[in-house]
């Protein structure tokens, strides 16, 4: 059957049967609402629909047991160049376009394939140009006829809730810009960043310069000059200042502006990105690489100081011992003993903060841990402040880290020292709340009662209303840059959750702060609890293989038994994910034959880089005799192919326990 020519390759959708024929003037070629085909297996024609009968120009009946390729490819010989794609990417799945060109004229369509266990199931149907070739074509050139006009309303439709999801979803702001710097368009989040709803970004000229950074402010306007010259567009990072908060971030700004023929700028389109913990991390880099070299320093001068003062009692303490009471140098030689004592007890509280390591939680008891870390914070902070502590009548029991417990009193007594440059009071406050309600700012979750709180209150100069809500913020801080991380709170924040409890804030201007951590008492319960969760945990299994059914089963049956799954398809990849630092899993199951190397290699491999990895083979194809001899001393567990699944969950356990 020879090709025909578009115009005659079915009758307009206008000269359907049940349909009139519409007013507007019929499109340049034939318009396709929707056809439908059934095949088997060997893609033959068991039915069509009337609308595909139609546009083939045949009657119902007459394709039945005919290739569908062929009888579409006649009419169309365009198809026969994505047909083998398009079947082989239907699993069970696809979608492809078809372009067909003649004597000057196009016509766009879809094909759908279906594929199922008796056979296949096609759908074709037309549909308006790529957004490119529609804006080249006078406007009304596809958009004659009804369907054409809302297939069109469809796409618009489609078109504006994919953009409203990317404007809700996307993590900066997303802006139109014109040549005096008002808005055309900016998305919602803009708010979070500079204090002014998107609205008034609209509706006011003149926003723009007041919230960018004073210091920036030229950088920006050269920015602004270079966008117009480079075609790609321009990116540079600045401050943006909160209007409503005061809180400056640091955004990465790509801004490209759209140029007349003569060289006018017409607007800016752009977007910006909130970088500030990026920024304020990479100025941290330095200072942090010194300090952790001057904590190395400190300890070894902490170490040969301690000895010295070592020396220092023991002279003391023989001289005395040498001397009667009354002699005159006997009182000198007991204060110089006593300070010598008191000098090498606060050496190693100080050396034992170096040494000590977070990760493990204990019992202890509050009133304790705070007796002890007041008297090391009294002797660190300046005199002018005075360190007072109000401990609870009963013993206080927490099941905490030890570690992360002193690294959050030591910062809120840093962060109080700071707020009180001239003089005053810090106390430290235990007590147990039968009841209690919660303060408005507080982060975590509040513990169950009877709970336990520690708080630290100081008579400095508060904390600004404005800046309340956000003190828990990673990297916020009203500091200066060189001075302040803004992880002090943060951290004492991740304590709190990390140990089912909250920390909350009040303040007042000129008055003072006090900060509460909300910790549960312990009942002594906690250590089982924590060992039971430990033993539950579902053991995690790497999984590694071709892809295809028999991984996708077997990883099914995995997830079925209680175990998580993570399938990797090369043995590479499962060298990168082992090596990673989310390295998690407890074993790499294997999935290969007797002679692949590729796959077999990899046992070798793991077990010199991972000895307490598990590793597993299961066998596809060949028998267990099969398997090169030196393999079998590296594997903890072989799955042979008649193993029945019981025995398989049982090895498996057996293995794990």
């Amino acid at each position: 059957m020879s090709a025909l020519p578009l115009t005659e390759v079915a009758p307009l959708a206008a000269e359907r049967l049940d349909e009139p024929a519409p007013d507007a003037a019929p499109p340049p070629l034939p318009w396709l609402e929707a056809g439908q085909a059934l095949l088997n297996s060997a893609r033959q024609i068991l039915s069509l629909s009337d609308e595909l009968a139609r546009w083939f120009r045949r009657h119902r009946a007459e394709p039945v047991g005919r290739s569908f390729d062929d009888v579409l490819g006649a009419l169309v010989p365009e198809w026969y160049a994505v047909a083998a794609t398009g079947w082989a990417a239907a699993t069970p799945f696809a979608r492809c376009p078809l372009h067909i060109s003649r004597d000057g004229q196009s016509a766009w369509y879809e094909v759908e394939i279906v594929r199922h266990e008796a056979g296949w199931c096609v759908r074709l149907q037309s549909v308006l140009p790529p957004l490119a070739e529609l804006a080249e074509t006078p406007w009304n050139a596809y958009l004659s006829g009804e369907r054409e006009q809302r297939q069109m309303f469809i796409r618009l439709l489609r078109a504006e809730a994919q953009l409203g999801n990317l404007m809700q979803c996307w993590p900066g702001v997303i802006f139109s810009q014109r040549a005096d710097f008002s808005f055309q368009f900016a998305s919602p989040r803009i708010r979070d960043l500079t204090g002014i709803p998107a609205e008034q970004w609209l509706a006011q000229a003149r926003n723009f310069w007041p919230v960018v950074h004073e210091a920036d402010a030229e950088e920006v306007h050269q920015q602004c000059r270079r966008a117009a010259k480079v075609p790609a567009g321009v990116t540079t990072t600045f401050r943006l200042r909160n209007l409503e908060t005061g809180r400056v971030a640091h955004v990465m700004e790509h801004r490209q502006a759209v140029v007349s023929a003569n060289g006018v700028v017409i607007c800016y389109e752009g977007f910006w990105l909130d970088v500030t913990r990026e920024k304020i991390a990479e100025r941290r880099l330095s200072s942090a690489a010194w300090k952790e070299t001057l904590a190395t320093l400190t300890m070894g001068l902490a170490h040969d100081f301690s000895n010295i003062l070592a020396g220092i009692l023991s002279l003391s303490e023989g001289f005395i011992a040498e001397m009667d009471s009354t002699h005159p140098f006997s009182p000198g030689l007991t204060l110089i003993r006593q300070n010598a004592w008191q000098a090498c007890q606060l050496v190693q509280r100080m050396m034992s903060l170096h040494r000590c390591q977070t990760g493990e939680q204990n019992y202890l008891d509050l009133n304790e841990t705070l007796t002890e870390l007041a008297d090391l914070v009294q002797r660190v902070l300046p005199r002018r402040i005075v360190i007072e502590t109000e401990l609870a009548a009963q013993q206080l029991p927490l099941y905490v880290d030890a570690v992360e417990l002193r690294q959050v009193i030591l910062n809120l007594a840093l962060n109080a020292a700071e707020a009180m440059p001239q003089r005053g009071k810090l106390i430290f406050q235990t007590r147990l709340c039968e009841t209690v309600t919660a303060p408005p700012l507080t982060q975590g979750k509040f513990p169950r009662l009877p709970c336990i709180c520690l708080s630290a209150r100081d008579t400095g100069s508060g904390i600004a209303p404005r800046h309340l809500p956000f003190v828990f913020d990673p990297f916020f801080t009203t500091k200066p840059v060189n001075k302040g991380s803004g992880l002090g709170l943060y951290n004492a924040r991740l304590f709190a959750e990390r140990h089912r409890g909250a920390i909350s804030v009040t303040s007042q201007e000129g008055v003072g702060t006090e900060f509460c951590l909300w910790l549960p008492l312990a009942d002594f319960s906690e250590a089982e609890r924590v060992q039971s969760a430990v033993v539950q945990q579902r053991p995690s299994i790497l999984l590694v293989g071709e892809a295809g059914l028999l991984q996708d089963s077997t990883a099914e049956f995995l997830r079925v038994h209680g175990y998580y799954v993570m399938q990797v398809f090369a043995p590479d990849r499962a060298k990168d994910v082992l090596a990673g630092e989310d390295n998690h899993f407890r074993a790499a199951m294997i999935l290969a034959g007797p002679t692949e190397r590729t796959f077999l290699e990899l046992i070798g491999e793991l077990r010199q880089q991972y000895p307490d990895l598990q590793v597993i083979l299961q066998l596809v194809g060949g028998e267990p005799d099969r398997v090169p001899a030196e393999l079998l001393p590296q594997l903890h567990l072989l799955i042979a192919n008649d193993m029945s699944e019981a025995d398989m969950v049982r090895n498996l356990k057996r293995l794990f326990d």
